[in-house]
């Protein structure tokens, strides 16, 4: 979904994979980039946070700096 630009029903699916599995990094990691191609800036920054609470090693995260206010950049 994400791939298709249909940012919403990515935040759904990456939502439902974070349900089945919290402790996986990859689920909050990709919701965040979702959440930033919606500008849910304050989501993101959620997300991204707990994708590192959870796996402080993940080496594919977004930048927290990255969904924060007028610094806000996309990343893909």
């Amino acid at each position: 979904m994400f791939k298709e630009g249909d940012f919403a029903g990515a935040v759904k699916s990456y939502t439902e994979s974070i349900k089945r599995d919290p402790n996986d990094a990859r689920g909050y990691n990709n919701r965040a980039l979702a959440y930033t191609k919606l500008v849910a800036l304050p989501e993101a920054l959620k997300d991204a946070e707990e994708a590192i609470r959870v796996d402080p090693t993940f080496s594919k995260r977004v930048p927290p700096k990255a969904t924060r206010g007028a610094d806000a950049i996309a990343i893909t």
